[in-house]
């Protein structure tokens, strides 16, 4: 359940902070406080092979946020270098329905690993 959630929540969403997690878990799980969050998030890192990292906490930010492995480890590129291109509608809708097949292909593979 927890860690199922973390996780869950990690693949769509980014990199969060455990606090992040359980504000935005709502029906997924109900996280009794950001100690559970955390102590999912701990369990998932100390898997072999880690499911998830916690990531150095970035200038500017107050708590250092975690991220998944599902797809290796996260390039981590300054707020300030990335660019915002206009693709217009159908590139938007074609770009979601790419991420809507990668992370179908991710929770297919994320639900045999932790059937093994």
């Amino acid at each position: 359940g927890a860690r199922l959630a973390a996780l869950c929540l990690l693949t769509l969403r980014g990199p969060q902070t455990g606090a992040e997690i359980r504000a935005r878990a709502g029906r997924i799980y109900s996280f009794s406080g950001v100690d559970e969050v955390e102590t999912a998030l701990n369990a998932l890192a100390d898997k072999y092979p880690p499911l998830v990292m916690k990531l150095e906490r970035q200038p500017g930010e107050r708590e250092a946020r975690w991220c998944h492995l599902l797809s290796g480890e996260p390039q981590i590129v300054p707020a300030q270098a990335c660019e915002v291109i206009d693709v217009g509608l159908t590139g938007r809708v074609a770009a979601l329905e790419a991420e809507v097949a990668a992370l179908k292909t991710m929770v297919l593979a994320l639900e045999q690993r932790l059937n093994n």
